[in-house]
């Protein structure tokens, strides 16, 4: 990754949060994806080897049915996703995170770059109890899940939804981002902010390396 997008994107969106005065660091930020593609800055890197242990606090409950892929179209979040996929089944995967007991809200981030995933369902499950029901991703783009924590780890269960009509079982994860947002408003203001500077870091560091021709340039 080029350094001069990693700074701006990471001091700009410094820079707004401290601005605002409802935001809270968020407590986690999670990329999933493959281990040899890029990590957007500020975030911690998930892979499908990533298990769950009681020391790192987060991970996989198990690995058997995820898959990695990376689009190489979009940002370093958009690029990249852990999913399961096969032509029958719910291919559920659960993933856990160790949070201090109290409330919070998950965004669940989601969008494959280059297929359109709309006609293949998703459910996301908090804790078994279904959170996001039937989830169809035609783009990218986040959810929100409103969860409080106890003394257990908090499990995030991914699965295809059980539809009478589907090409196959499919679903799909870019990453979660953990939010102490006292309300929903809050946590999207969070998000939405975060995603928009991210953007223009992206766009910034795109035309950096392919700037805009010179309009003299050839000129007799």
């Amino acid at each position: 990754m080029r350094a001069t997008a990693a700074t701006t994107t990471m001091a700009a969106v410094l820079a707004f949060l401290a601005t605002a005065a409802w935001a809270q660091e968020p407590i986690l930020q999670l990329d999933f994806g493959k281990a040899d593609s890029e990590v957007e800055v500020g975030f911690t890197q998930v892979t499908a080897a990533t298990l769950y242990s009681p020391e790192q606090g987060y991970g996989w409950r198990d690995n058997a049915v995820l898959k990695e892929a990376d689009q190489e179209s979009g940002n370093a979040l958009q690029r990249d996703f852990i999913y399961g996929y096969a032509g029958s089944g719910d291919q559920r995967a659960d993933f856990l995170i160790d949070l201090e007991p109290g409330h919070y809200w998950l965004a669940l981030m989601a969008g494959d770059m280059r297929y359109n995933r709309g006609g293949l369902p998703m459910d996301v499950l908090v804790n078994d109890e279904v959170a996001i029901a039937e989830w169809s991703n035609f783009k990218w783009e986040y959810r929100l899940m409103e969860v409080e924590a106890g003394e257990e780890p908090v499990a995030i269960g991914f699965r295809s939804s059980h539809v009478p009509v589907r090409r196959y079982s499919w679903w799909h994860c870019n990453g979660i981002v953990v939010l102490a947002a006292d309300t929903r408003e809050d946590a999207e203001a969070q998000m939405d902010a975060m995603f928009a500077t991210i953007r223009d870091a992206w766009y910034a560091d795109y035309e950096e390396v392919f700037p805009e021709e010179d309009p003299v340039r050839g000129q007799r």
